[in-house]
């Protein structure tokens, strides 16, 4: 059985990540401005060891392991215009895969040696809030 990729994007295709609950509306217009790739894959992994040695991602054996990517134009400001999440296996032009594998990071020692972070990053691509 093969996995299969997923597409995640807002339903105006104007950004990736939820808007949360404005303070002063109540209204959802608040984009997140930043995001964090992880995947607690080492839960299975009965050698990574609580200092990080043999914590690998992907797994050792797996043939494929899935990762984010991000599908979209840049716009005149160099800003990503309608962009799409991806998770799977994507490379390509017009692609970012933020180093497939590569963009979990390391593990994270402090908060828990099987869980990979990247840590946080700015959103490559914040929703467009409509202004009415």
């Amino acid at each position: 059985m093969n996995a299969t990729s997923i597409a995640i994007r807002s339903v105006a295709r104007g950004g990736i990540g939820p808007l949360s609950m404005s303070d002063d509306s109540g209204d959802y217009d608040q984009p997140f401005p930043i995001v964090q790739f992880e995947t607690d894959a080492n839960d299975s992994e009965a050698a990574c060891l609580p200092h990080g040695i043999d914590c690998t991602v992907p797994p050792v054996g797996a043939q494929f392991y899935p990762f984010f990517a991000l599908k979209g134009n840049r716009d005149d400001d160099g800003r990503r215009d309608k962009c799409t999440l991806l998770f799977g296996n994507f490379s390509g032009h017009d692609i970012d895969n933020f180093g497939g594998d590569a963009q979990y990071g390391a593990p994270n020692l402090v908060h828990n040696f099987r869980q990979n972070t990247s840590g946080p990053v700015s959103n490559p691509c914040i929703p467009r809030v409509r202004e009415d």
